[in-house]
């Protein structure tokens, strides 16, 4: 009984310390973000997106003069307008 009882102990503490071995360590929280860093960020991201659009806006125009220039008749005159 006895020796049982000491195998199931150094059982028991092997077993604690490998488990607590096994845990990974917590990372480190997240960093919070100031209302400076936020408001910079936003005001990044519109400039950006700003940009990109200007960019879509210029190629739509490019894109409608071809269309225009394609579907104009041969002759040169001006086809009216249909709704």
């Amino acid at each position: 009984m006895r020796n049982r009882l000491a195998t199931l102990l150094v059982f028991l503490i092997l077993g604690l310390v490998f488990s607590s071995a096994a845990q990974a360590p917590q990372p480190p929280a997240p960093k919070r973000l100031t209302c400076e860093e936020i408001t910079g960020g936003l005001y990044i991201a519109n400039a950006q997106m700003s940009e990109q659009l200007r960019e879509a806006n210029a190629q739509l125009a490019e894109a409608r003069a071809e269309l225009a220039k394609r579907l104009a008749p041969p002759d040169g005159s001006v086809r009216p307008e249909t709704k």
